[in-house]
């Protein structure tokens, strides 16, 4: 992105303030009618604001459900109690009779059925059924609950989410490395298969220890992922342009900036870029979560994170190095696959 065209966004966001919403589309019309990569990145800046300005670009929150009573059955699934809850469903503990296991059974929540996000809900269902690998969740079975709530049974992944395993088992940094190893090659199973995460993050990543001590990593909610074979027959996820999906601490340059039709493989190299710096130097490359929307994304997309380096000495060298490739701000200078950043990890 260049800094005059982040100018003329900063300078159009800046002056939505007090304009009624149902004017602001004029308004957008009127300044950025010529560019529709300027208007673009100014509705992301509307759309992610947290002053309440372009409330008209923003979906209505979904509509919360009660949580289901333990015991109720869903399927062939009898469900225990809820483990998990996000923007689009709630994950409960389950048991499975015939064969006798425990699953995860994720319910879409009530009044959403109509909305547009039940499609996304539906997308997870379809990416998760085509990947079988050791470090991603596998589906078992779709369906819909007495109620017309959508739902689908998985894989109960074990164990506890990245961040408090690393900080729970004082791993050393060569033990952070072989994580982020294992999170790379799942990922890059995934694109392999077409499919982009887009919203990798430690929350999204389980991870334990087997019985013989080695790690097990399990990658959560493609919720948000895109099937990059648009010739397939996979249904695919389609999102306004403009629109940011995923998390923002985590977000590329280019999925910052609402640029979707751009992501590519290189996208989720980054995230794995910003949880490999987490994971060594114990914070995020760059404070995003003290900052207003625009600020936040003009550091994303210009400032570049304090070097590992600095932050240990111990750091410094070939793994500052790989850091710097898998996080660098355009995409052709970043590794050209999660397979590669592995690579150079296992070198490493």
């Amino acid at each position: 992105m260049s800094s005059e065209l982040w100018q003329q966004a900063m300078e159009i966001f800046s002056s939505t303030e007090g304009i009624a919403p149902d004017n602001l589309p004029d308004f957008l019309d009127q300044k950025c009618h010529t560019n529709p990569e300027l208007r673009s990145l100014v509705e992301s800046m509307l759309t992610n604001d947290d002053h309440g300005m372009g409330n008209f670009l923003k979906p209505d929150d979904p509509q919360d459900t009660d949580i289901i009573s333990s015991g109720t059955t869903v399927g062939s699934f009898t469900l225990l109690h809820p483990i998990g809850k996000g923007g689009m469903g709630t994950v409960y503990l389950a048991r499975q009779e015939t064969p006798s296991r425990e699953v995860a059974v994720k319910i879409l929540h009530a009044g959403l059925a109509d909305r547009s996000i039940s499609n996304r809900f539906r997308q997870e269902i379809q990416i998760l059924g085509q990947l079988s690998h050791p470090g991603i969740v596998q589906i078992f079975e779709a369906g819909t609950t007495d109620s017309g709530q959508a739902y689908f049974a998985m894989e109960y992944a074990p164990g506890r989410p990245l961040g408090e395993f690393v900080a729970e088992e004082e791993l050393t940094p060569h033990e952070k490395v072989e994580l982020a190893i294992f999170i790379c090659q799942a990922v890059e199973y995934a694109h392999q298969h077409q499919v982009l995460h887009r919203d990798l993050k430690p929350s999204n990543i389980m991870a334990c220890r087997t019985d013989d001590g080695s790690f097990q990593i399990r990658i959560l909610d493609f919720g948000v992922a895109r099937a990059t074979d648009l010739d397939g027959q996979l249904a695919t996820l389609h999102t306004i342009p403009g629109q940011l999906v995923g998390t923002l601490a985590y977000m590329s340059p280019e999925q910052a900036s609402g640029k979707n039709q751009e992501l590519d493989g290189r996208s989720d190299v980054y995230q794995l870029g910003v949880i490999l710096y987490e994971l060594l130097a114990g914070k995020l490359p760059l404070d995003v979560d003290t900052s207003g929307f625009a600020e936040a994304m003009r550091r994303i997309s210009e400032e570049e994170p304090l070097q590992l380096g600095t932050v240990d000495k111990v750091f410094r060298g070939d793994v500052e190095t790989i850091t710097n490739k898998a996080l660098a701000k355009e995409k052709e200078e970043r590794y050209e696959s999660a397979g590669a950043l592995a690579e150079d990890l296992q070198r490493y």
